[in-house]
């Protein structure tokens, strides 16, 4: 479309960029290393020190700082934030501006094929292992162990079987609907967890409790009054 003002990108001269790069508008580049086939997104700012690895996906307003290392096939959603100074200030101790001869650039590393989710935030110091990832708008404080999905704040490990556990429920339901319901002869027509009633009523007698028939809600209704 004619008309439209030119893109505004702030990529400094010592940026080292590869091949089949795609930069969009409003980005601010300076001393980083960005590989081949990247793509980054726009209002993005990566910062001096940082690495990029061949096919990586930066979306927008993301932020990388100084110290971070992206290996090759890292996603990175919108709106991540890096972190590399564990105690931050504006001010030494008598009152004067800091330089950066005052802190500490802790480094963060991403392993290869990991996933950042949008909103996410990387403490520093910590490394995100291969292909695992990092849910939306989670707090990483810690080590991300090699295909691990972590979650929240602070971002835990989410159980690897949640799936299996779910389809395992889903077909145990159905099965359990489909089955008829059969009683042991002590008046407990109950299921639990898909057992049979008479084991049900075994294992409440095994833990020295006896277990209560059930009413029928007829006799629900007469109790009552």
């Amino acid at each position: 479309m004619s008309g439209l003002p030119p893109t505004v990108q702030l990529i400094a001269p010592d940026v080292t960029l590869g091949k089949r790069v795609r930069i969009y508008g409003f980005v601010n580049l300076y001393g980083c290393e960005i590989g081949n086939d990247v793509r980054i997104g726009c209002f993005v700012e990566i910062q001096k020190g940082v690495r990029v690895g061949n096919r990586c996906k930066i979306s927008s307003h993301t932020f990388l700082c100084e110290g971070v290392t992206l290996e090759d096939e890292v996603f990175v959603g919108h709106n991540v934030t890096f972190i590399n100074d564990r105690y931050p200030r504006a001010t030494k101790g008598d009152g004067t501006v800091q330089t950066e001869a005052d802190w500490e650039c802790v480094p963060t590393l991403v392993k290869r094929g990991a996933s950042i989710g949008s909103g996410a935030t990387l403490l520093c110091g910590i490394t995100i292992g291969e292909r695992a990832i990092v849910g939306a708008g989670s707090v990483v404080t810690r080590d991300v162990p090699p295909g691990a999905v972590v979650a929240g704040n602070p971002a835990r490990i989410m159980p690897s079987t949640v799936r299996g556990n779910m389809a395992a429920a889903r077909s145990g339901t159905e099965s359990a609907r489909k089955a008829p319901e059969k009683d042991s002869g002590q008046g407990f027509g109950v299921r639990i967890r898909g057992e049979r009633p008479a084991k049900y009523g075994q294992r409440l007698r095994l833990a020295g409790k006896t277990p209560t028939p059930l009413r029928t809600a007829g006799q629900a209704r007469n109790n009552s009054g």
